[in-house]
């Protein structure tokens, strides 16, 4: 069975004791104090085990080896003490294909799949509008055009799949949207349809003005404060 990690950095920590030592993402570990490093595991082993003390580590950069020297900081209460370093792992795309089931269906199954699947998004958008309404969820999360864009641009580098399902989201969650009870959506005019039915003659256009009104202050007020949201989160807010 594949391993879960390549003792190769991902990612360093700013102003870890990586970071300060040079080691960059996409390093592989070869030694450490002159120990073959066969895994991640063995790496974390050696790093816990090792606070505050200096671990010369010999690393492949390219077709380069280096050694490297590093200070490593300790975490924990002063009894118990463990070294930190300051860097992620690298998975192992062995271990991913393990773990994924392709499953190949009919045009039928295909589509029913599809059907299913569109109806939970739309139930959870739902849910989750509901949660936000009630207070159980943070009207934080409501996103705007800047984390959309950035959102398809990190699901774009990985990949057609990814990419194809982030959008299939957004046009659910958007349908949800106009299909909601407020003016100037379609589930608006859905609204005036339904008076009409029941008075037995078409909403009046002073109501139906008035209703435009509300409906461009609710639609405004929500697009703002979405905007605001992706700023704060911008701006790390």
């Amino acid at each position: 069975m594949p391993t879960r990690f390549l003792p190769v950095v991902s990612a360093v920590e700013d102003g870890g004791p990586a970071a300060k030592a040079g080691l960059k993402p996409g390093d592989r570990l070869l030694t450490a104090d002159g120990r073959p490093v066969s895994s991640w595991e063995d790496w974390v082993s050696l790093i816990h085990n090792s606070p505050g003390k200096e671990v010369t580590a010999r690393i492949a950069r390219g077709n380069r080896l280096l050694d490297i020297k590093v200070r490593l900081s300790g975490a924990g209460t002063d009894n118990e003490l463990t070294g930190k370093l300051g860097v992620a792992p690298t998975l192992d795309p062995d271990w991913i294909k393990h773990l994924t089931v392709t499953h190949h269906s009919g045009m039928a199954e295909a589509g029913q799949q599809a059907v299913n699947k569109t109806f939970d998004t739309a139930w959870m958008s739902l849910k989750f509008l509901g949660w936000m309404l009630v207070g159980n969820a943070s009207v934080d999360n409501l996103s705007g055009p800047l984390t959309i864009a950035s959102v398809a641009g990190q699901t774009a580098r990985r990949g057609l799949i990814a990419y194809l399902e982030f959008l299939a989201l957004i046009s659910v969650s958007i349908g949800i949207l106009n299909l909601l009870p407020i003016p100037m959506l379609d589930g608006g005019h859905l609204m005036y349809y339904v008076a009409e039915l029941v008075k037995g003659k078409p909403v009046s256009e002073q109501a139906q003005l008035f209703g435009q009104k509300i409906g461009f202050i609710l639609l405004a007020s929500l697009m703002a404060f979405a905007l605001l949201n992706d700023i704060s989160r911008l701006f790390g807010g």
